[in-house]
């Protein structure tokens, strides 16, 4: 829903190997929460299966009861899920569709862009997690999409005033 916020925590070292991703989602009043035996899972980056999770937990319990809230998990949720080891990943909320009127249930098998919570890196070390961290500068980022859509602005201005060269030779070919 669009109305709804998620938050990951920023990630903390627990213990002498065990690392934590907080998942925290608020939904406001008129925002639906997702259903029971929703859970929140980390994936690798590239995943597009839903179950391709290296950790998972669920959002509000594993069974779903629609006598319980009407089958919805509460408005304020707060999971913790173990970090996997060096990589890039991404954290999805996936999503449990209850029985309909033909008895059918179960997850949508592909991760969509609307189940997306967000993106990490894990490093071995403090100076990967540094340049990790300059790489994937929000505004850095921005800047090279902008001098990209630029580029591509140039070429297809640039294709545009070749055409109506033609059509100008077409129509002025005296000129």
């Amino acid at each position: 829903a669009c109305d709804a916020s998620a938050q990951l925590s920023r990630l903390a070292q627990a213990s002498a190997d065990t690392r934590k991703l907080g998942v925290q989602m608020r939904y406001p009043a008129m925002t639906q929460p997702p259903t029971q035996q929703s859970f929140v899972a980390i994936f690798p980056a590239a995943a597009t299966d839903a179950f391709q999770y290296t950790a998972m937990t669920y959002l509000c319990g594993g069974s779903y009861n629609a006598g319980l809230r009407g089958g919805l998990c509460g408005k304020d949720l707060s999971v913790e899920l173990s970090v996997p080891g060096p990589g890039k990943y991404k954290v999805a909320l996936v999503v449990y569709n209850p029985p309909n009127e033909f008895g059918l249930h179960g997850f949508k098998r592909l991760l969509s862009d609307d189940s997306l919570l967000g993106y990490f890196t894990v490093t071995d070390t403090e100076e990967e997690a540094v340049e990790e961290a300059r790489l994937n500068d929000p505004s850095r980022l921005l800047t090279i999409k902008i001098q990209d859509l630029r580029k591509e602005e140039i070429k297809l201005q640039a294709e545009m005033n070749a055409r109506l060269d033609v059509v100008d030779k077409i129509l002025y070919p005296n000129a």
